[in-house]
């Protein structure tokens, strides 16, 4: 699953460096993975594991069968595009786009596991659940400031442009530091969008056992973005498009080697995809 979370470096950058944490990138709204976390947050019972494990495995093998595919057909794209001598806005949208409707879909598909789930926590599991959930929450915050101090946003970057293309030029280092520099940092802003989700999935789970909570459930998942307010949606726009300037500078940058060596990291997600679709019977 690392070669899915990872993608390739740039379908990577545009998406990492507007959200809290290359780690998101894949699954990077907490909410969604309720059902996940509710098996390492709570003490779930033989017959809650049971069913917990039942879900993970259905949707390993929707996932597998619907998604990888797509993902290998995508990623042959970008082996097309990163041997050209440029991209464009365009072109980086076409991937963005796509990396969005599959997170759509996954959110969609962890919709029904997660509220059969939920719906079997008792009173206490659910007091167990949230507190753990303020928590990883509060420890996050913390990390975001720490890593703000410590200029970790543009190190971020860089580690990946050194996993994927090998030694930073000084001009791509420039750039990156340009960036950071001209780009207003939204992690503060999504630790409190967080918040405000986690109250108001908290009131949902009071409800849990109501003919509506697939309905509220859904809501949550589907639509976040109300709780993020218009100052925070204009904040992630700005930065969302200041990241896809920087990246097309980066890519412009990419020495031959840099470029064969992005190429070969693409390639070989590509294998890994295929390797892993197998275990589950998908050929690619």
């Amino acid at each position: 699953m690392r070669a899915l979370i990872s993608v390739v470096f740039l379908i990577f950058l545009v998406i990492s460096t507007t959200s809290c944490s290359s780690r998101q990138l894949g699954y990077r709204y907490a909410e969604t993975l309720i059902s996940w976390q509710a098996g390492r947050f709570v003490d779930l019972s033989d017959a809650q594991d049971a069913v917990l494990r039942e879900e993970t495995n259905r949707f390993l093998q929707w996932h597998a069968e619907q998604h990888m595919p797509q993902y290998h057909q995508l990623l042959s794209e970008l082996a097309t595009d990163i041997r050209g001598t440029t991209i464009s806005p365009e072109r980086i949208n076409y991937f963005q786009k796509h990396m969005e409707g599959y997170w759509l879909e996954i959110r969609q598909q962890l919709i029904a596991p997660s509220v059969r789930l939920l719906s079997m926590l008792d009173d206490e599991q659910v007091a167990q659940l949230l507190t753990k959930m303020t928590e990883n929450r509060e420890e996050r915050a913390e990390e975001a400031v720490e890593a703000t101090q410590n200029g970790e946003r543009q190190e971020r970057v860089l580690r990946s442009l050194r996993r994927y293309a090998g030694r930073p030029s000084a001009e791509q280092q420039e750039i990156v530091a340009t960036w950071h520099a001209e780009t207003p940092d939204v992690q503060t802003d999504w630790i409190a969008y967080q918040a405000r989700w986690q109250d108001a999935f908290a009131e949902a789970l009071a409800a849990r056992h109501s003919a509506d909570f697939a309905t509220q459930l859904s809501d949550l998942f589907l639509h976040p973005e109300q709780f993020r307010g218009a100052a925070m949606v204009a904040t992630l726009e700005d930065s969302n498009q200041a990241s896809k300037a920087m990246l097309i500078e980066l890519h412009n940058s990419l020495s031959n080697r840099q470029t064969t060596r992005v190429w070969q990291r693409v390639t070989r997600l590509q294998r890994d995809l295929a390797a892993m679709a197998k275990q589950r019977d998908v050929a690619l």
